[in-house]
């Protein structure tokens, strides 16, 4: 049942080991290197983390909008969307943009676990509800709770293969 606490969980879980794999074998040499004027790994990390922050902090606000069910986009269209068309770029908003935080393998990797382990312990304690509020994601429209947990993971996804074809075109 895709919309359970539990299936969230692990796509989150599976998520977050993709995530830890990729800063372990990428060599400390290249996390801050930049081609074209674009992100560096560490940038790219940075900006996972903000928005998972960003996340978490909204879906545990109340809203004044609900939805009939679940799920409004699901997880289908969100991974096609954001993973699949990745030639459709969008600017990340100011807040959301890196800073140059990191500079230490452990510290991104603390930063991403801390506030994904936040996301585990809050939808089991729930203190996250998977309910129907609707919070508006501003491209993909209208999105309830599960949305935007699938969101974080599918977004994450997106990311991750932009920071893989960052580390082969650094080391070849």
């Amino acid at each position: 049942m895709p919309n359970t606490i539990a299936h969230l969980i692990d796509k989150i879980t599976a998520n977050n080991k993709e995530v830890i794999q990729l800063l372990n074998t990428c060599p400390e040499s290249i996390l801050n290197q930049k081609q074209n004027a674009a992100w560096s790994v560490f940038d790219i990390m940075e900006h996972l983390v903000l928005t998972d922050k960003m996340v978490y902090i909204m879906l545990r606000r109340p809203s004044n909008d609900q939805s009939t069910r679940t799920n409004i986009v699901g997880e289908n269209i969100l991974s096609e969307k954001i993973v699949k068309q990745r030639s459709h770029k969008l600017n990340a908003p100011s807040s959301l943009q890196p800073k140059g935080i990191f500079t230490t393998k452990a510290a991104c990797e603390e930063a991403f676990m801390g506030i994904r382990e936040k996301y585990i312990h809050d939808l089991n304690s729930k203190q996250i509800v998977i309910d129907q509020r609707i919070y508006k994601h501003p491209f993909l429209g209208d999105m309830t709770v599960s949305d935007w947990l699938l969101f974080i993971v599918y977004h994450n996804q997106r990311h991750l293969l932009q920071a893989q074809e960052l580390i082969k075109s650094l080391i070849t």
